[in-house]
């Protein structure tokens, strides 16, 4: 499962994987949120959610203690929480349509279990995505909620689930190689990772299934050597 959170100002979103969906888990969501909202020089002063885990006596006693408040929509009232329900059906719509596109082009290497990854993914998407109107007109999500500028690097963003070639590790420590030996091993992309720059990639290993940051890569981002052998 995931907690999705939403800047009503910005509209930057996070999302975080979980688990389950315990209080526990929930609040390591929180910690999370924070922390990265800390690291851009935000603090978190309030929250609006719809009730469930949120009206959890975990989660009162965590916002308290962190001198935060909290509103809640009404029950079965959730478009009074229309921000957050908007942004977790656009994260689940586009979610579905990169898994169902990669899985069309490359069936062997792509499955729905990659669905976390793909979720974050689109969550990047949506962060680097220019705004269109109003007075923050083509500013991202991330700029307004960092109030710096920051490039989107769309040249860093690829085609959820393709082939990328990984340089094989002698190469990238500037060794030799047997000259009949592979240069590079193929994986599939798992989007951008979140605790490296924006040039590192997460690539799913299909001989052994270890998801690693990789910078020495190659994507395929047509699907142009996909196929049921590679």
């Amino acid at each position: 499962v995931a907690t999705v959170f939403v800047d009503h100002y910005s509209r930057l979103g996070y999302v975080h994987i979980q688990r389950d969906t315990t209080s526990t888990e929930t609040l390591k969501a929180k910690r999370a949120f924070e922390l990265y909202a800390r690291d851009s020089g935000v603090r978190v002063k309030h929250y609006h959610a719809d009730n469930g885990r949120f009206v959890d006596n975990v989660w009162k006693n965590a916002l308290e203690e962190d001198n935060q408040g909290i509103t809640y929509c009404g029950v079965n009232a959730h478009w009074q929480n229309g921000v957050a329900e908007r942004r977790i059906r656009d994260l689940k719509e586009q979610t579905r349509t990169m898994l169902l596109h990669a899985q069309h082009h490359w069936p062997d290497g792509v499955a729905t279990s990659l669905w976390p990854y793909a979720m974050r993914t689109a969550g990047h998407v949506f962060n680097d995505a220019p705004t269109l109107k109003g007075d923050h007109k083509d500013k991202t999500p991330r700029e307004m909620f960092t109030g710096m500028t920051i490039s989107a690097e769309v040249r860093h963003h690829h085609t959820f689930g393709c082939p990328v070639y990984v340089t094989a590790k002698s190469l990238q420590q500037g060794k030799s190689l047997a000259v009949w030996l592979a240069r590079a091993r193929v994986g599939v992309n798992l989007g951008i990772s979140p605790t490296h720059a924006r040039s590192v990639a997460l690539v799913l290993s299909l001989k052994t299934g270890l998801v690693s940051p990789q910078f020495h890569v190659k994507h395929d981002d047509m699907f142009e050597t996909a196929g049921p052998k590679l």
